[in-house]
């Protein structure tokens, strides 16, 4: 298991989570 750190896959996380909260 590698840990890479993915910027995009954090605004996405951020969008589902605003888009969950709507």
């Amino acid at each position: 298991m590698e840990e890479e750190v993915h910027p995009q896959d954090e605004t996405v996380h951020l969008l589902i989570e605003h888009s969950n909260d709507l």
